[in-house]
């Protein structure tokens, strides 16, 4: 089932506004119903969405991020595209489970510590999340 397909303009406004959104439309629609799971998706959008503007388009406001949200069964799928240049493997370190960005290194170990699995092909990263017993 499709949720969300949006293109977002390039600022944090942008995101917040957004996110405000998307989990409005979750807790509403019943689409999960533990608090503890919306707030990790919330937290996770944030995180990714911003890393977009600032690392990606470079908040460059003539850029834009998408963002696609899917649920099937129980597997929330978040795909998240910027039109920058897109990550290099080099900037990232092994961190536990994850990888990490060199200078900051709390977005994609947080990330990883909710339970979200991720992989990154150039300027897009695809994030799914088992719901499994949350809801």
């Amino acid at each position: 089932m499709l949720i969300v397909n949006k293109e977002i303009e390039s600022n944090f406004e942008s995101v917040h506004q957004f996110v405000l959104k998307v989990i409005d439309l979750i807790d509403k629609e019943k689409i999960v119903k533990k608090q503890n799971t919306i707030f990790k998706i919330n937290v996770m959008l944030r995180e990714v969405l911003n890393n977009a503007v600032e690392h990606g388009n470079k908040f460059d406001e003539n850029r834009m991020v998408y963002c696609r949200i899917e649920l099937d069964k129980e597997i929330f799928t978040f795909i998240v595209r910027d039109e920058g240049e897109g990550c290099i493997k080099d900037q990232f370190y092994n961190v536990g489970d994850g990888f990490t960005m060199k200078l900051r290194s709390r977005g994609l170990d947080l990330i990883t510590k909710y339970g979200f699995k991720y992989k990154f092909n150039k300027n897009e990263i695809v994030l799914k999340y088992m719901l499994d017993k949350e809801m």
